[in-house]
């Protein structure tokens, strides 16, 4: 099972994650500034650092709510999905199109990073829950295929409810759709 950002941690109140986010959103500022030299690890440059274009999309997505946060090596983008669909459906609204357009601006030249997508929805685990994030995952693969991101390894997959970052079970903020960039090139030390 992927590990996920709400895995053992519930935040207890709005302000809180507001905190948070504003938090993140201030130190992802701060490295996408120096990102020329430090975003992933260098790897001499390679496709999966950050370039200047892709730090001023990263801010405008910011700008339209969609957090950033970098998780060692690998960066977690956090979209809510009420930016991406049209309610309860796996139709992407005109808004989420235009969202997916500039996240797959942000990751498309990244060749060398897996990317995995999920789709949550608040509330208890369901059926309906699980098949509509499936979906949901599906559609944001789809879409960010046909936007020129390398499908070879991306994986989409819907988790359904029971996975709030928010221990509010009914909280729209826990209605999420999570991209996960896994960098994939590593040393030669390592080995």
């Amino acid at each position: 099972m992927q590990p996920s950002v709400s895995d053992g941690h519930y935040l207890e109140s709005k302000t809180m994650m507001k905190n948070v986010n504003t938090l993140i959103a201030l130190l992802l500022s701060l490295t996408l500034i120096s990102c020329s030299s430090s975003s992933l690890p260098d790897h001499s440059a390679g496709p999966s650092t950050f370039d200047e274009h892709q730090q001023v999309l990263a801010s405008e997505l910011q700008n339209k709510g969609v957090s950033f946060m970098r998780l060692g090596d690998d960066i977690l983008i956090v979209a809510p999905s009420e930016l991406i669909f049209s309610g309860d459906s796996p139709k992407i609204s005109a808004r989420g199109a235009g969202t997916l357009k500039l996240i797959a601006k942000v990751i498309a030249p990244m060749t060398k990073v897996s990317i995995n997508i999920a789709a949550y929805y608040p509330g208890e685990q369901s059926r309906k829950a699980l098949t509509l994030t499936s979906a949901q995952a599906l559609k944001v693969s789809n879409y960010l295929w046909r936007a020129g991101v390398d499908a070879r390894l991306m994986i989409a997959k819907g988790y359904g409810g029971g996975h709030p970052i928010k221990s509010k079970s009914n909280d729209g903020e826990n209605y999420r759709v999570e991209i996960r960039l896994q960098d994939l090139t590593y040393s030669s030390d390592a080995l």
